[in-house]
């Protein structure tokens, strides 16, 4: 699975796992974790075939959501994770990854108005082309 790729690059990326140790989760981060802290979703997933079927490659878009305390925390965070992604290739988790591209990126605000917990967040979107298991 790529999620637990994208897992342990993150958490085994010295820079990055200083600042979140393991609190990297998918979708959502619970009340009542510790910050700095990152997310990540699928957000898109071609597949493509050739007349003879699936060409066994997969074509991702993730997003990487950076959360903190303080909006220099989210921005150092944000930083730390891109460099760590940005440009990979290799074998992460027993998945082989072509190449990690990153597309795009924007701040957004992280306010809960049921609870008020307030974050500084940054997205960051990358393209994940990987080698799909038979």
């Amino acid at each position: 699975m790529i999620e637990k790729a994208i897992y342990s690059i993150l958490t085994n990326d010295t820079d990055v796992k200083a600042l979140v140790v393991k609190r990297v989760y998918p979708l959502i981060v619970a009340q009542g974790v510790a910050m700095p802290a990152i997310t990540y979703q699928q957000i898109g997933g071609p597949r493509y075939h050739t007349t003879s079927g699936p060409i066994g490659m997969a074509n991702t878009l993730y997003q990487i959501n950076c959360w903190a305390e303080s909006y220099d925390g989210m921005k150092d965070l944000s930083e730390k994770t891109r460099k760590a992604l940005d440009g990979y290739s290799g074998t992460s988790a027993s998945v082989v990854i072509d190449v990690i591209q990153m597309q795009d990126e924007s701040d957004m605000p992280g306010l809960s108005a049921d609870t008020n917990i307030k974050r500084y967040g940054k997205r960051l979107d990358f393209r994940i082309w990987f080698k799909e298991t038979p």
